[in-house]
């Protein structure tokens, strides 16, 4: 209890009610030499300790955007987003879209409401033509944009959900993501960015979750 209480800045009476406290809540308990451990409820309540802290640090963002669309298991692991970076202005966003594409040598995956190889410079990021190339679009999206798409990279592939609610640019070694506003709309303005492994792995998880529930599209289209 003493340690502890020094690891929290806190008297040894105020350490005291703090586990008392956690004790009564079932969350930790004295071992057989009398040591304070978690127990296993309270080891789950750690792992979701992540998620919640991202929420409060960037509460100012998560206020305004939507997350209830996400299959439950992302906004579980919402946490591992902690190890990206925020970006804020849309000129930044898209700066960094274009660093995820142009850094992608084994693959690049999209994930849009709109093509993102039609938007300025993006295209023209893409190490080559022959780079794998996967994109998940709206179903909406238009035949002819499409076909633009595809004579512009022959290599890529193409699936449609009926309704996309995320931004995502993903290579093997950086990736980012925006998220809607409450109207639904995907906001480009900000979004987190980074190449930590544990958020490239929330962001390749998400991507392959959605690839897999898609339909794609084979030409002719």
């Amino acid at each position: 209890m003493t340690a502890l209480s020094k690891a929290i800045d806190a008297s040894a009476a105020e350490g005291s009610r703090h586990l008392r406290r956690l004790s009564d809540a079932g969350l930790v308990r004295k071992d057989s030499e009398g040591f304070y451990e978690a127990t296993p409820v309270g080891r789950t309540v750690l792992k979701l300790l992540p998620g919640i802290g991202l929420l409060l640090e960037h509460q100012d963002y998560f206020r305004s955007r939507d997350l209830s669309f996400l299959p439950l298991e992302f906004v579980e692991r919402i946490g591992e987003l902690s190890k990206a970076n925020r970006v804020n202005q849309l000129s930044a966003v898209l700066e960094h879209i274009k660093s995820v594409v142009s850094q992608g040598r084994d693959h690049v995956w999209l994930v849009s409401d709109n093509l993102f190889p039609q938007w300025p410079g993006i295209g023209s990021s893409f190490l080559s033509t022959d780079i794998p190339v996967r994109l998940i679009a709206q179903e909406s999206t238009s035949r002819k944009a499409v076909s633009e798409y595809k004579s512009r990279l022959p290599r890529s592939e193409i699936a449609v959900l009926k309704e996309v609610r995320i931004g995502m640019a993903i290579s093997e070694s950086s990736a980012g993501v925006c998220f809607p506003t409450e109207t639904g709309g995907i906001d480009f303005t900000a979004g987190f960015g980074g190449s930590d492994p544990t958020f490239l792995a929330w962001c390749n998880d998400l991507f392959e979750c959605y690839w897999a529930g898609a339909r794609k599209i084979h030409a002719p289209f």
